[in-house]
């Protein structure tokens, strides 16, 4: 099963940021110090994906 982010987005079609860049627009997710992922929404929002 994959993850689904709350924008829709399959966990899959994402990719880690390698520049810091978590746009999830631009399909891209960081990993939060706790081990979270998530991208930033248009609105300046993180959005987390689910596990």
């Amino acid at each position: 099963m994959g993850a689904v982010g709350l924008l829709g987005s399959e966990a899959e079609e994402m990719q880690p940021s390698l520049t810091g860049e978590c746009s999830c627009r631009g399909g891209n997710y960081c990993t939060g110090p706790r081990g979270g992922r998530y991208c930033m929404t248009d609105t300046g929002k993180k959005s987390y994906l689910r596990k």
